[in-house]
């Protein structure tokens, strides 16, 4: 078998339909000579050539139906929670006729996942969703560089694998730009599959009775109020005799062997009815074009098997509109970590409702989240983006930077791990005071300002190593502190800031800190007044918070031109809003640093202040548009 000439096709289907032909070849071998074009676009409503397309309208008198690729596998459709390989069709076919609950333990929804992928279903979705007892969403992807599909919508509307849309009695059936390929999945559930009219034939469209093996509804669905209450109505069988007999057939006709099968009548039809073939000097056999591909897939998933689990991920919140400040965060820091021992990876996050997202160049670093757009909804966009970003990365550690920021990620990074080791801030034990003899005079003393405020304080003085903190909360910083008999300040706790001595040194290796602690890692700001009232920046006015908490002064907490936390506490603000905290959700206040300390207020994990050495290379840059 030869390909003679191959245009790009859209995602794999070129070269999952060659191997669905190659397993043909080998199954039925020999095969009759014969030429025939197969395109692997959505279709056609009209067509005169005789080609092997996907869909058509029946009335075309061209147009060759076949079984397409997604019968022979449709990687692109996966969630990220289905392992890889769950939508090669005899994993699928298998998995679903093993797994659909019997009727009795369907719930009545009436439920669709899918993509915008017509303005059809655009319009469509929000009406059908007021149907009673509906569970209907638009998912919404983006297509990466490197062709791989990242779904960037979530809670109800998430990527939802096929076994469970088995759960339900009656799944919708909507077209997309042609067809909907997935209608093979549905009557495999044993539900009763709701569908738009049919008006692009698939190749085993023909065999399909409505009211039989589907109900077909008006294209506006105007009807569906009505035969959902008769199909619901325990008066009738009709619904799960419906669902058994659209099973029984997909079970009998939807197998390998019955693709193989048509595919070996449309071979012979070509031979007898085409021209005969003639191989050309660029014919190549099909085996070779498939182990060129499968070779650089392979070298594809390997890297992207490296990529699966990661030290940093840097999130960056973005507007669509910040495209020449992005470029720049590109270009320059966040382009200086080649050499650190840590891997990292970084992503702008942008709201999939920001207005401007459509004409936003595309670049594999942007991760478009479905959330409300605007500065008041930094809290949920950051929640959700740490979802998708522990969905899809084994991650220890985030750093959250603003998109005018510019971090030195060469000193910040090997900070990292001694923090999550537990090295950065250490109690010395067996010693209750510090000083009391020339050279280890107190470097600065405060009374009763509390262990926090003293290790900022140490963090901004160079030549500060240790501090001091009585029961009181009384504060006393040191360059050293020795085990001394008559120390300055008594009865409290003293704490080694290494921090300062670890600026520079080399990152631990993981298997150094298996001992995790939690922790954030920043500049903290302590005693900032909640402001209500500020004309000159009315963007940090946030009274919503007032009202909602009573303070005047917002807890401590890391400033967000950036900071560092450990992936257990990005765990647990993403886990707001799914599983068993669906019913939860964040607060629209002004402020979302402000608001992420007080929401962790109540954790124990250790908060550190970034030293000043560090601190001052931070910088908050403006780039003119050009």
């Amino acid at each position: 078998m030869y390909v003679a000439e191959e245009q790009a096709g859209f995602q794999s289907r070129n070269h999952l339909t060659m191997a669905m032909l190659l397993r043909v070849s080998a199954k039925f071998f020999p095969l009759p000579d014969a030429e025939f074009v197969v395109d692997t676009s959505d279709g056609f409503s009209r067509i005169e050539a005789p080609l092997f397309v996907i869909a058509k309208f029946p009335s075309s008198r061209g147009g060759i139906l076949y079984p397409d690729f997604s019968s022979y596998a449709w990687p692109e459709s996966e969630c990220p929670s289905e392992p890889f390989g769950s939508h090669v069709w005899s994993v699928a076919y298998s998995k679903l006729l093993d797994t659909a609950p019997p009727w009795h333990q369907k719930t009545e929804q009436l439920f669709w996942r899918g993509a915008a992928t017509s303005a059809y279903r655009k319009q469509l979705v929000p009406q059908i969703s007021q149907l009673q007892g509906a569970n209907v969403s638009v998912m919404r992807w983006i297509v990466g560089q490197a062709g791989q599909r990242q779904v960037v919508s979530s809670g109800e509307k998430t990527c939802v694998p096929i076994e469970e849309w088995c759960q339900h009695r009656f799944l919708a059936n909507l077209p997309g730009n042609t067809m909907a390929l997935a209608l093979k999945y549905r009557l495999l559930c044993g539900s009763v599959v709701m569908t738009s009219p049919l008006m692009y034939h698939e190749w085993y469209y023909s065999q399909l009775k409505d009211g039989e093996h589907y109900v077909a509804l008006d294209l506006s669905w105007s009807s569906a109020a009505d035969a959902l209450a008769q199909l619901r109505s325990e008066r009738v069988k009709l619904a799960e005799g419906i669902g058994a007999r659209a099973r029984e057939w997909a079970r009998t006709h939807l197998t390998d062997d019955a693709f193989d099968c048509y595919w070996l009548h449309l071979i012979r039809m070509a031979s007898q009815h085409f021209p005969p073939p003639q191989l050309t000097p660029s014919s190549r056999p099909v085996e070779a074009l498939l182990a060129a591909s499968a070779a650089g897939a392979s070298a594809a998933a390997t890297a992207q098997e490296r990529r699966s689990s990661l030290d940093v991920i840097i999130v960056i919140p973005a507007r669509a509109g910040d495209e020449a400040l992005m470029d720049h965060a590109r270009n320059t820091w966040l382009g200086e970590v080649q050499d650190s021992k840590l891997s990292t990876r970084h992503f702008f996050v942008i709201s999939l409702r920001d207005p401007d997202v459509d004409g936003l160049r595309r670049a594999e670093d942007l991760l478009v989240v479905d959330c409300e757009h605007g500065y008041r909804q930094l809290m949920q966009k950051m929640a959700v983006a740490y979802r998708i970003l522990l969905d899809r990365f084994v991650v220890r550690f985030f750093i959250r930077a603003d998109v005018d920021s510019v971090l030195p990620l060469q000193y910040l990074l090997p900070l990292l791990p001694h923090a999550s080791a537990g090295q950065s801030l250490v109690r010395v034990p067996d010693v209750s005071g510090c000083g009391g003899s020339p050279g280890h005079a107190a470097r600065w003393k405060m009374p009763a300002v509390g262990r926090l405020q003293c290790q900022i304080e140490c963090a901004m003085d160079r030549g500060c190593h240790f501090f001091q903190v009585s029961e009181s909360g009384d504060c006393a910083t040191f360059s050293h502190c020795d085990p001394l008999p008559s120390p300055i300040v008594t009865g409290g706790e003293v704490y080694h800031y290494r921090l300062r001595t670890l600026v520079g040194a080399e990152a631990l290796d993981e298997a150094n800190t298996r001992q995790r602690h939690p922790f954030i890692l920043g500049t903290i700001l302590r005693g900032n007044e909640v402001l209500v009232n500020d004309s000159y920046n009315p963007q940090w006015n946030n009274i919503r918070y007032s009202h909602d908490l009573g303070l005047s002064v917002y807890p401590p907490y890391p400033e967000a031109s950036g900071y560092a936390m450990s992936a257990d506490l990005a765990a647990f603000l993403a886990g707001v809003g799914v599983g068993e905290l669906s019913t939860l959700s964040w607060k629209a206040w002004a402020i979302e640093d402000s608001a992420l300390g007080t929401i962790l207020a109540g954790l124990r994990f250790d908060l550190l202040q970034m030293p000043t050495e560090v601190r001052e290379r931070v910088r908050v840059i403006r780039v003119e548009k050009e």
